[in-house]
């Protein structure tokens, strides 16, 4: 997915990748904004949560201590909204978060201590799902799709707010110019149902439209016992968050946030988004099958003239 926001970001903000791999103290020399865009937490995996699991990730402290090094002035931090939870209703900013599943919690910890940090200002961005290149969830759904018939819980019918990496970028553009900082932001696109999407891809790409229907209390129940089988970490399509991730409702309004970063997104129907859900979908095809702990995202090179960027920021993906 960092392909995407390279690309969104990049004519807005003077971009500089970096992996997790890499030197951050380089990475991180002169930039004004930092954009904290790397998936530390796995919506696909068997997480356990817990007191001792109460404390961000390593990886955090690290960025938190080189960006303060380096002297720079803001991270913008990618979160998600699945840290108010599945709840009844649109989601806005006043809706209490409510994380039930261990990576809601795990990555509303992490956020929640980024944004109590000192000495660096952090402004947290929380998306609806996105649909983007190198998107885990979505790019296992479209190879399910091309390769059998592929059943979700409830059919994929309850409506979702969704929205794409372009946009995002633009988001992330705007937080890094105008958030306020200590205050976390919802970002919205178009409201969709799996199934529709799903489907849109497939006749895009002339896949068999094979989208079945599971029972959602079956499913919940059959991945609430196997989650104690596997092993942490091990990434497994049957969780309790999976299940209800396509047999919940989990709709926002953003309002709020659009009208304080000054933004809108551009794709906010179904059907202005897929172009890029069909190219999201080809190169999901297209990849080799990797763990998500192994997929890696190509850097970009920072530009050789900044004159036109009304900041610098390096994006860390």
């Amino acid at each position: 997915m960092g392909r995407a926001l390279v690309a969104a970001l990049q004519g807005r903000v003077g971009v500089r990748g970096a992996e997790p791999g890499d030197d951050l103290a380089t990475a991180l020399d002169a930039i004004e904004v930092a954009y904290l865009c790397v998936r530390l937490r796995d919506p696909m995996a068997r997480l356990r949560w817990g007191r001792w699991a109460r404390q961000p990730h390593p990886y955090l402290r690290e960025v938190v201590d080189r960006a303060r090094a380096a002297g720079v002035r803001r991270i913008v931090y990618l979160s998600t909204a699945y840290v108010h939870g599945f709840q009844e209703g649109r989601i806005t900013e006043r809706t209490p978060p409510r994380p039930q599943h261990p990576y809601e919690r795990l990555t509303a910890e992490d956020e929640r201590w980024l944004r109590e940090q000192s000495g660096v200002e952090v402004v947290a961005l929380r998306p609806a799902q996105v649909v983007a290149e190198g998107e885990p969830i979505l790019a296992c759904l479209i190879r399910q799709l091309a390769g059998h018939r592929l059943l979700l819980p409830g059919g994929g019918r309850e409506a979702h707010t969704f929205v794409t990496g372009a946009d995002l970028g633009r988001a992330l553009a705007a937080a890094g110019l105008r958030g306020m900082p200590g205050l976390a932001y919802l970002v919205g696109g178009f409201q969709a149902t799996w199934r529709d999407l799903l489907l849109a891809v497939a006749r895009e790409l002339g896949l068999p439209p094979r989208v079945g229907w599971l029972s959602y209390d079956l499913t919940r129940l059959a991945a609430s016992v196997q989650r104690f089988r596997a092993p942490a970490g091990q990434e497994c399509w049957s969780t309790p968050f999976m299940a209800d991730l396509f047999g919940r409702p989990h709709l926002i309004a953003d309002g709020w946030s659009r009208r304080e970063l000054g933004w809108a997104p551009v794709m906010t129907t179904l059907e202005a988004a897929i172009p890029e859900l069909a190219q999201a979908a080809r190169a999901a095809l297209a990849a080799p099958m990797a763990s998500p702990a192994s997929e890696a995202s190509r850097t970009t090179s920072p530009p050789t003239s900044a004159e036109h960027h009304r900041t610098r920021g390096a994006l860390i993906r």
